[in-house]
Protein backbone atom coordinates (compact mmCIF):
# COMPACT_ATOMS: atom_id res chain seq x y z
CA UNK A 1 0.00 0.00 0.00
CA UNK A 2 1.60 2.79 -1.19
CA UNK A 3 0.89 6.67 0.43
CA UNK A 4 -1.79 7.54 -1.76
CA UNK A 5 -3.58 4.64 -0.66
CA UNK A 6 -2.66 4.82 3.62
CA UNK A 7 -3.77 8.38 3.11
CA UNK A 8 -7.05 7.54 1.13
CA UNK A 9 -7.72 4.78 3.73
CA UNK A 10 -7.33 7.27 6.45
CA UNK A 11 -10.22 9.39 4.83
CA UNK A 12 -12.56 6.64 4.90
CA UNK A 13 -11.80 5.85 8.44
CA UNK A 14 -12.79 9.30 9.45
CA UNK A 15 -15.76 9.26 7.03
CA UNK A 16 -16.89 5.86 8.93
CA UNK A 17 -16.37 7.66 12.19
CA UNK A 18 -18.77 10.88 11.20
CA UNK A 19 -21.40 8.98 9.74
CA UNK A 20 -21.72 7.02 12.89
CA UNK A 21 -21.47 10.00 14.84
CA UNK A 22 -23.86 11.89 12.52
CA UNK A 23 -26.60 9.10 12.93
CA UNK A 24 -26.38 8.97 16.38
CA UNK A 25 -26.85 12.89 16.49
CA UNK A 26 -29.36 12.39 13.90
CA UNK A 27 -31.77 10.04 16.26
CA UNK A 28 -31.00 11.55 19.72
CA UNK A 29 -32.37 15.33 17.66
CA UNK A 30 -35.58 12.86 16.75
CA UNK A 31 -36.20 11.40 19.96
CA UNK A 32 -35.88 15.78 21.41
CA UNK A 33 -38.41 16.61 19.08
CA UNK A 34 -41.04 13.81 20.42
CA UNK A 35 -40.82 15.80 23.45
CA UNK A 36 -42.32 19.30 21.61
CA UNK A 37 -44.21 17.33 18.24
CA UNK A 38 -46.55 15.16 20.82
CA UNK A 39 -47.24 17.26 23.67
CA UNK A 40 -48.27 20.65 21.28
CA UNK A 41 -50.36 18.61 19.25
CA UNK A 42 -52.15 16.75 22.13
CA UNK A 43 -52.85 20.06 23.33
CA UNK A 44 -54.01 21.62 20.60
CA UNK A 45 -56.56 19.07 19.77
CA UNK A 46 -58.50 19.02 23.42
CA UNK A 47 -57.96 22.63 23.34
CA UNK A 48 -60.05 22.76 19.74
CA UNK A 49 -62.59 20.53 21.87
CA UNK A 50 -62.84 22.18 25.05
CA UNK A 51 -63.72 25.38 23.41
CA UNK A 52 -66.82 24.00 22.08
CA UNK A 53 -67.87 21.16 24.65
CA UNK A 54 -67.44 22.58 27.78
CA UNK A 55 -70.41 25.41 26.81
CA UNK A 56 -72.72 23.20 29.05
CA UNK A 57 -70.74 22.72 32.09
CA UNK A 58 -68.94 25.92 32.61
CA UNK A 59 -69.83 29.77 31.77
CA UNK A 60 -67.50 30.85 29.14
CA UNK A 61 -65.21 33.26 30.98
CA UNK A 62 -63.62 29.95 32.64
CA UNK A 63 -63.04 28.07 29.00
CA UNK A 64 -61.93 31.35 27.48
CA UNK A 65 -59.35 31.11 30.26
CA UNK A 66 -58.54 27.35 29.68
CA UNK A 67 -58.24 27.88 25.78
CA UNK A 68 -55.67 30.58 26.29
CA UNK A 69 -53.47 28.49 28.76
CA UNK A 70 -53.42 25.75 26.44
CA UNK A 71 -52.25 28.18 23.53
CA UNK A 72 -49.65 29.71 25.69
CA UNK A 73 -48.00 26.65 26.70
CA UNK A 74 -48.04 25.20 22.62
CA UNK A 75 -46.79 28.94 21.95
CA UNK A 76 -44.09 28.28 24.22
CA UNK A 77 -42.98 24.42 23.14
CA UNK A 78 -42.74 25.33 19.79
CA UNK A 79 -40.74 28.40 20.58
CA UNK A 80 -38.29 26.58 22.41
CA UNK A 81 -38.49 24.02 19.35
CA UNK A 82 -37.58 26.92 16.85
CA UNK A 83 -35.08 28.49 19.46
CA UNK A 84 -33.11 25.60 19.28
CA UNK A 85 -33.54 24.65 15.63
CA UNK A 86 -33.75 21.01 16.19
CA UNK A 87 -35.79 20.37 12.53
CA UNK A 88 -32.75 21.93 10.55
CA UNK A 89 -30.28 20.30 12.95
CA UNK A 90 -31.79 16.70 12.18
CA UNK A 91 -32.54 17.82 7.94
CA UNK A 92 -28.43 18.88 8.48
CA UNK A 93 -27.43 15.38 10.21
CA UNK A 94 -29.20 13.09 8.07
CA UNK A 95 -27.85 15.18 5.16
CA UNK A 96 -24.08 14.61 6.78
CA UNK A 97 -24.44 11.21 7.68
CA UNK A 98 -25.34 10.45 3.80
CA UNK A 99 -22.48 12.05 2.55
CA UNK A 100 -20.03 10.54 4.85
CA UNK A 101 -21.21 7.08 4.00
CA UNK A 102 -21.09 7.23 0.39
CA UNK A 103 -17.72 9.17 0.68
CA UNK A 104 -16.45 5.88 2.69
CA UNK A 105 -18.13 3.83 0.00
CA UNK A 106 -16.10 5.22 -2.67
CA UNK A 107 -13.25 4.79 -1.16
CA UNK A 108 -13.78 1.48 -0.16
CA UNK A 109 -14.46 0.54 -3.40
CA UNK A 110 -11.34 1.89 -5.28
CA UNK A 111 -8.98 0.45 -2.60
CA UNK A 112 -10.80 -2.60 -2.98
CA UNK A 113 -10.26 -2.98 -6.71
CA UNK A 114 -6.57 -4.01 -7.90
CA UNK A 115 -4.03 -1.75 -9.29
CA UNK A 116 -5.08 -2.57 -12.85
CA UNK A 117 -8.48 -2.07 -12.77
CA UNK A 118 -8.60 1.59 -11.27
CA UNK A 119 -9.74 3.59 -14.37
CA UNK A 120 -9.20 6.86 -12.44
CA UNK A 121 -6.02 8.01 -11.88
CA UNK A 122 -5.09 7.74 -8.53
CA UNK A 123 -3.84 11.16 -7.50
CA UNK A 124 -7.10 12.75 -8.86
CA UNK A 125 -8.97 10.93 -7.15
CA UNK A 126 -7.38 11.28 -4.00
CA UNK A 127 -7.82 15.25 -4.66
CA UNK A 128 -11.77 14.92 -5.57
CA UNK A 129 -11.89 12.65 -2.23
CA UNK A 130 -10.11 15.11 -0.23
CA UNK A 131 -11.77 18.26 -1.47
CA UNK A 132 -15.49 16.39 -0.62
CA UNK A 133 -13.58 15.67 2.72
CA UNK A 134 -13.05 19.36 3.84
CA UNK A 135 -16.28 20.52 2.60
CA UNK A 136 -18.09 17.78 4.87
CA UNK A 137 -16.12 18.75 7.67
CA UNK A 138 -16.74 22.96 7.21
CA UNK A 139 -20.25 22.36 6.97
CA UNK A 140 -20.81 19.87 9.90
CA UNK A 141 -21.12 21.17 12.92
CA UNK A 142 -19.00 20.97 16.01
CA UNK A 143 -18.88 18.22 17.73
CA UNK A 144 -19.36 17.99 21.50
CA UNK A 145 -16.70 14.83 22.03
CA UNK A 146 -13.22 14.84 20.24
CA UNK A 147 -12.94 12.68 17.54
CA UNK A 148 -9.92 9.83 16.98
CA UNK A 149 -9.08 12.17 13.68
CA UNK A 150 -6.64 9.61 11.43
CA UNK A 151 -5.27 12.25 9.45
CA UNK A 152 -4.42 14.47 12.61
CA UNK A 153 -2.24 12.04 14.68
CA UNK A 154 -0.99 14.06 17.89
CA UNK A 155 -0.18 12.57 20.67
CA UNK A 156 -0.24 14.93 23.81
CA UNK A 157 2.00 13.67 26.75
CA UNK A 158 -0.34 14.56 29.76
CA UNK A 159 1.83 12.00 31.78
CA UNK A 160 4.77 13.80 31.09
CA UNK A 161 3.60 16.83 31.63
CA UNK A 162 1.97 16.07 35.10
CA UNK A 163 5.55 14.77 35.96
CA UNK A 164 7.54 17.87 35.21
CA UNK A 165 4.74 19.95 37.38
CA UNK A 166 5.20 18.00 40.12
CA UNK A 167 8.80 17.70 40.22
CA UNK A 168 10.40 19.86 43.23
CA UNK A 169 11.95 23.28 42.66
CA UNK A 170 14.31 23.21 45.12
CA UNK A 171 17.58 21.64 46.06
CA UNK A 172 17.90 18.77 48.85
CA UNK A 173 19.90 19.99 52.04
CA UNK A 174 22.36 17.37 50.78
CA UNK A 175 23.50 18.82 47.77
CA UNK A 176 24.07 22.70 49.24
CA UNK A 177 27.93 22.62 50.91
CA UNK A 178 27.43 23.48 54.39
CA UNK A 179 29.22 26.46 56.08
CA UNK A 180 30.13 26.36 59.88
CA UNK A 181 29.89 29.54 61.44
CA UNK A 182 31.88 29.96 64.91
CA UNK A 183 31.61 33.16 67.38
CA UNK A 184 34.86 33.23 69.57
CA UNK A 185 33.52 34.27 72.82
CA UNK A 186 34.62 34.65 76.24
CA UNK A 187 34.32 32.55 79.49
CA UNK A 188 31.38 34.25 80.15
CA UNK A 189 29.61 34.00 77.06
CA UNK A 190 30.18 37.39 75.91
CA UNK A 191 32.25 38.45 72.61
CA UNK A 192 36.09 39.12 73.19
CA UNK A 193 37.19 42.20 73.77
CA UNK A 194 38.50 43.51 70.49
CA UNK A 195 34.46 43.26 69.92
CA UNK A 196 35.30 41.35 66.53
CA UNK A 197 33.10 38.39 65.37
CA UNK A 198 35.56 36.16 63.80
CA UNK A 199 33.76 33.29 61.00
CA UNK A 200 35.51 30.18 60.36
CA UNK A 201 34.77 27.97 57.27
CA UNK A 202 35.94 24.64 56.79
Amino acid sequence: MNDVDQLLEKIRTNCCILAKYHRKHYLALKTKIKFFRIPSIVISSVNAVSSVSLQAFMPQSYISLINMAMSLIVTIMASVELFYGYTKQIEQANEKQKEAYILGCDIFKYLSLDATNRVVDERMFLTECYSRYIKMIESSQQQKRSMDDKLLEIEYHKDLKKQNQAMPRRLSNSSLPSITTDIETSSDGSMDDSGEMRVYSP
